[in-house]
């Protein structure tokens, strides 16, 4: 998903990052299941507050 937007804001062709943008949401659809599972659980310190989504970008 976020090559994906990183090539869409890289390209200086419309139709190639409307395409790439569309892949990107695309993908951020089938991040909904996990993403409502991991903010259903505790964090392990006793706070009472449940973890959120994460995200990392790894360049390679």
């Amino acid at each position: 998903m976020l090559r994906f937007l990183e090539q869409a804001w890289q390209t200086d062709v419309p139709a190639t990052a409307r395409a790439l943008l569309n892949k990107a949401v695309g993908q951020m659809f089938t991040l909904q299941n996990p993403a409502q599972s991991l903010m259903q659980r505790e964090l392990p310190d006793g706070s009472g507050k449940t973890y959120g989504p994460e995200f990392r970008y790894i360049d390679g």
